[in-house]
């Protein structure tokens, strides 16, 4: 027998689930004909300067690797924090920007927040997120990790903005860019949330005027959060 349309929604996995939800044309970002202009190139270049100062600049995480892991060679060198090369073998390998997503949900006019249970930033304030994986849209992962997180996902997205970040782990630091949706009307309760114990230990509905700013783990989500705030209507930053 021929399942109905409803039969088949309710049987996916939160996975199909996800492909289908974020499957939906994304709002198109209009660059205008100043974006190659050379004061917009000389600010990413400051603006690229200012992270890599962010990252510790050579020694933070070159500091962190004194071996070739092709050859063995101890003369392995650090260029400006995100490449290394080896003069013996002429291994080489980039330490690339990473990429993350996050998703700001509103409901009762409020923001989803959580608080991290683990390292970085244990205790702070978040919103669900996470790093993308191999072969994994940012909208896919932002769902993903919602669901990971809380237990529960929106049934619409919409992108907001990225930001650059630097996500510091084990003495490491990771350059990122992370990418932030929005979800705005749902409805939802407390008690709809399961949360991982091993990645939230709360879950709460913040209003805007009550965003606790000093405690929120990454710079991006307080960035994203006001631009959110600011385009969206939800409060005063």
């Amino acid at each position: 027998m021929e399942k109905t349309k409803q039969q088949s929604e309710a049987s996916q996995t939160p996975r199909e689930s996800f492909a289908i939800m974020a499957s939906s044309e994304l709002p198109i970002i209009d660059i205008d004909n100043n974006g190659c202009s050379d004061e917009y190139i000389r600010s990413l270049e400051e603006k690229t300067a200012h992270a890599l100062e962010r990252l510790g600049g050579i020694g933070a995480a070159a500091s962190a690797f004194h071996f070739c892991p092709s050859c063995g060679s101890p003369k392995l060198y650090s260029v400006r924090s995100r490449m290394w090369k080896c003069p013996t073998c002429g291994f080489e390998y980039f330490h690339n920007v990473a990429t993350a997503a996050g998703i700001i949900i509103e409901a009762k006019n409020k923001i989803i927040m959580i608080r991290r249970h683990k390292d970085p930033m244990r205790g702070r304030f978040a919103l669900p997120g996470g790093f993308t994986e191999p072969g994994e849209r940012a909208e896919d992962a932002a769902l993903r990790e919602c669901y990971e997180e809380i237990g529960w996902w929106p049934t619409n997205i919409n992108f907001l903005a990225t930001f650059p970040n630097v996500y510091q782990y084990q003495g490491i630091p990771y350059a990122t860019c992370d990418v932030y949706f929005y979800s705005r009307g749902n409805i939802v309760e407390i008690d709809d949330f399961h949360l991982d114990p091993e990645e939230s230990d709360s879950v709460q509905f913040v209003a805007a005027d009550a965003i606790p700013w000093a405690n929120i783990a990454f710079e991006s989500t307080i960035r994203a959060l006001r631009y959110f705030i600011l385009h969206e209507s939800i409060g005063t930053p």
